[in-house]
């Protein structure tokens, strides 16, 4: 499950580097947002970026694995910056952020903690760096519910389910690229069944996005149609490729641009998989990757679900994800 968090940049000074547990919850929360299941949010004037460049960088020498972290946490895939309405200070804004951006934790110190007005943001979402501590640590027993919320990756869908799922992946993400090499591999689909399943999911983009819909794209690549090697194979093949094309423009892609034309732009790529290394389901946002074992038609009689499972591979600059990305964009010759 993905995490979305923000910081408060005041928290981070010499005095609490120096405290060990505040160190230790430091560098853990910067290890997930680097390399794991956390995305940092920020303002959108980059205020909070700022700050916390500038205070991570008076930490000194001695701090150089948190500023590698922090470098690796500021980039897109690690981190988003979500608008906010007008702040007063610091704590205000982070207070705002975590409201309008619905995060689930704001990151800071116990001395902190106390001048955060607890009727406007719930102490639960309040965490204090020296609480949320890697499994790994003598003392995990201290560990906020935060650490615990982290971690799960599997489900079944179900309606509530699949719109936490979804939402969650999708709100702060500038694109989304559906991977599914069924509706150009194999012929006579119900297209339909794609096309709902595609809407199904873009409208609950729709519905929870809060990045500024003029930079948003949605991508569907699919591989090319079986032909059988033999006289002609070239020409047989281009035939194919073109009719299947043809077909999936008319009953997925045009549908999807004309309901959606003015909202995200919509692009249709389907060329040649010599290797067969394309066969799983994806779903790729900003942020991560996601498995879909039974592909993108979700519904077996419109309004319930057939069952299907997701698998969360995040975040996406991950080794094994950027693998994915990289094999599938590249993989066609």
């Amino acid at each position: 499950m993905l995490v979305f968090l923000t910081i408060d940049p005041k928290a981070i000074n010499q005095e609490n580097y120096s405290n060990q547990l505040f160190n230790i919850g430091l560098e853990h929360i910067f290890q997930l947002l680097a390399y794991e299941n956390a995305v940092l949010v920020l303002d959108e004037v980059c205020e909070l970026e700022k700050e916390l460049a500038l205070n991570i960088d008076s930490l000194g020498e001695d701090a150089y694995i948190i500023k590698n972290l922090a470098t690796e946490a500021f980039k897109k895939n690690n981190s988003v910056k979500c608008p906010v309405k007008p702040w007063n200070d610091t704590i205000d804004l982070l207070i705002k952020l975590r409201i309008e951006a619905k995060l689930d934790a704001v990151m800071t110190d116990d001395i902190r903690k106390t001048e955060f007005d607890e009727m406007r943001i719930d102490p639960n979402r309040l965490l204090a760096f020296n609480k949320v501590l890697p499994k790994k640590h003598l003392m995990v027993q201290n560990a906020d519910k935060f650490q615990k919320n982290a971690v799960r990756i599997f489900q079944k869908t179900n309606e509530q389910i699949f719109h936490k799922r979804i939402t969650r992946l999708t709100r702060f993400t500038t694109e989304i690229i559906f991977m599914d090499p069924i509706i150009g591999h194999i012929e006579n689909l119900n297209y339909s069944s794609w096309l709902n399943g595609f809407k199904h999911i873009i409208d609950y983009w729709k519905m929870s996005s809060l990045i500024n819909h003029k930079e948003l794209k949605i991508k569907i690549m699919t591989k090319h149609p079986y032909v059988e090697y033999g006289d002609e194979f070239e020409k047989r093949f281009k035939i194919e490729v073109d009719k299947r094309s043809s077909i999936i423009n008319k009953e997925i892609i045009d549908p999807l641009i004309d309901k959606y034309k003015d909202w995200a732009e919509i692009t249709f790529v389907m060329k040649h998989d010599k290797r067969n290394m394309f066969r799983n389901r994806f779903m790729v946002t900003d942020h991560a990757t996601v498995i879909f074992t039974k592909g993108f038609d979700l519904f077996r009689v419109p309004g319930h679900y057939r069952e299907n499972m997701i698998e969360y591979m995040h975040p996406a600059n991950e080794s094994v994800v950027q693998n994915i990305r990289y094999s599938l964009k590249n993989l066609y010759h």
